[in-house]
């Protein structure tokens, strides 16, 4: 294990820099856009999720003061008209169920039958404040409110909101995370490889001018554009290279002689 380690070390630090700064600059580029895309989304998911409960909270509460006074008085078809108007007026809305104490339904605004899951499930000793609780279906997630009509002496209310609205916002928001992140991850590559040609291309030159010198031309010079490390190098070279021309002068000069 050590010696294959050893030998991936060794093929990775004899990668070109070029490769080299260009994969730095990838994997940094993707691994920020990967933890900004995750966070931001999260947190937004969360947030959202979070207003659609608080939503479902206080529509339950609101239709509770609503239906108060037509279900003490017996008035089922006032009960049926409103939960109905709210639903058609929110279609967020996925379901109404208006229990009595006993749990028996009293209304609802289903086209046909409640559907069996709902019909079973029954909540009792119910808060003052009320409940939410989060479903299953397959739609989606359904954030379900129930409240106590006239503190549970009445009956209940059950409300459910649809997390439709939510995913639809969730995608929209998800394209443009991921192509704002693609945008930002090309311009990081962009000035990765312009980064990277700006750092070899002296190195480039000064292994050319290293090459006449070993070809035996130790007139040549290697060129300076910059005043950085590799300029400092440059000019180093340089000055080795006048040494050894002057020293070949010298012996030449010698042999005359």
């Amino acid at each position: 294990m050590r010696a294959f380690f050893e030998r991936l070390g060794w093929w990775v630090l004899s990668v070109p820099i070029y490769l080299k700064i260009v994969g730095v600059g990838a994997l940094v580029a993707f691994l920020f856009g990967g933890m900004t895309y995750l966070q931001t989304h999260r947190g937004i998911s969360q947030t959202l999720h979070e207003n659609l409960a608080r939503n479902a909270m206080s529509l339950v509460r609101s239709l509770v003061m609503n239906l108060e006074r037509p279900l003490v008085t017996g008035d089922l078809y006032s009960v049926n008209e409103e939960i109905r108007e709210v639903a058609s007026s929110n279609p967020e809305i996925k379901y109404v169920i208006v229990r009595e104490r006993s749990g028996k339904i009293l209304a609802h605004t289903f086209e046909g039958s409640v559907p069996e899951d709902l019909l079973s499930l029954v909540h009792e000793h119910i808060s003052p404040g009320g409940k939410l609780e989060v479903l299953a279906s397959d739609e989606g997630l359904i954030f379900e409110a129930v409240y106590p009509i006239l503190g549970g002496s009445v009956g209940t209310l059950q409300l459910g909101l649809s997390d439709r609205d939510v995913v639809s916002q969730l995608s929209a928001l998800r394209k443009t995370i991921v192509w704002s992140l693609i945008l930002c991850c090309a311009a990081g590559l962009c000035l990765a490889a312009i980064l990277a040609h700006i750092l070899t291309k002296p190195i480039d030159r000064l292994i050319a001018v290293v090459n006449s010198i070993r070809d035996g031309n130790l007139e040549v010079r290697a060129e300076i554009h910059t005043v950085d490390e590799i300029g400092a190098l440059a000019d180093a070279f340089n000055e080795m290279a006048g040494g050894l021309e002057k020293s070949r002068h010298d012996s030449e000069k010698k042999e005359r002689l």
